[in-house]
């Protein structure tokens, strides 16, 4: 924490948890500036966990998902330009379901992420 500003370090298995509290913050700050998110691959973790990383971008002006990149390097991904670039995405596939199929993405849970995302998308409640 510096100035009373937080910066949280958190896993993508923890987002869940983290985001039913709120995105909490540490004692003592005032509000968040940095979300941290390590996961394995970051573009992968960045889609599966849209929503989430949507809805903590609403607590930290700075959210960032770090991750082995497709040529085998670490990499940091700022969440929201991420997150705005993946609604294009969607948009020119014709939605959730037209980028599901054109990205092959097979796994239900990871399907209803991304429905979920484009919903709340949709209805207003994702601000970027």
């Amino acid at each position: 924490m510096k100035n009373g500003r937080a910066q949280v370090f958190i896993f993508p298995d923890r987002l869940p948890a983290y985001a039913e509290h709120g995105f909490s913050l540490p004692p003592k700050a005032a509000e968040g500036d940095q979300l941290h998110v390590f996961g394995v691959f970051a573009g992968e973790e960045a889609v599966f966990h849209a929503d989430l990383l949507a809805r903590a971008a609403g607590i930290f002006p700075n959210v960032y998902v770090y991750g082995i990149g497709r040529e085998g390097k670490l990499m940091q991904i700022d969440a929201v330009a991420f997150l705005r670039d993946l609604l294009r995405r969607m948009g020119a596939a014709g939605g959730a379901r037209g980028f599901i199929r054109e990205q092959g993405i097979t796994s239900l849970d990871n399907a209803r992420v991304i429905k979920s995302f484009w919903r709340d998308y949709c209805e207003g409640r994702v601000l970027l």
